[in-house]
């Protein structure tokens, strides 16, 4: 079984607490806390619907069993490869693709791989609004919001991304 961990968040959000406040019609500054808490859930719910980062990660994937050839990297676009390790030894790779989210690695069979990489992020017009849109949702409804939890995404705002939703397999 495979696994995935976020070794550190490296970006900053890309929806400000301003904007947030303003597209929701917020006047108050009481709420501030929750709504930036708000924002940080929407994003997260929408990297998760996307299978992708919309803020730079700093990511660790690990494959326990034995690996011969191609390693499709989730979570793109991929700035950058730290590491390609198996059982404390540095494995030679090529990478390449699209933002370099595919691996090849030239020694194998290999077990017990560990990959660090960093994500680079996205943002754009589609991904903003969709944020905003569901902070707006979160705070009209923020009896049912509980930070750190994620819900269903409206269908607008879904509608809004779904080009970019990346199928990881």
């Amino acid at each position: 079984m495979h696994q995935i961990k976020i070794d550190s968040t490296d970006g900053s959000e890309i929806v400000t607490l301003t904007e947030a406040k303003e597209y929701a019609r917020i006047d108050t500054s009481a709420d501030d806390a929750l709504v930036t808490s708000m924002i940080v859930s929407a994003r997260q719910a929408l990297e998760t619907y996307l299978s992708r980062d919309i803020v730079a990660k700093t990511r660790s994937y690990w494959f326990p069993s034995s690996i011969d050839g191609c390693i499709n990297l989730p979570f793109p676009p991929i700035a950058s490869i730290t590491s390609v390790i198996s059982n404390a030894i540095a494995l030679p790779y090529t990478s390449y693709g699209f933002d370099d989210k595919y691996i090849q690695l030239t020694s194998y069979p290999a077990k017990n791989i560990e990959i660090v990489f960093v994500t680079a992020g996205m943002t754009n017009d589609d991904l903003k609004t969709s944020i905003k849109m569901l902070v707006a949702t979160y705070y009209d409804n923020r009896e049912d919001f509980v930070s750190g939890t994620t819900s269903l995404l409206p269908i607008d705002a879904r509608q809004r991304v779904s080009g970019l939703k990346y199928m990881f397999i």
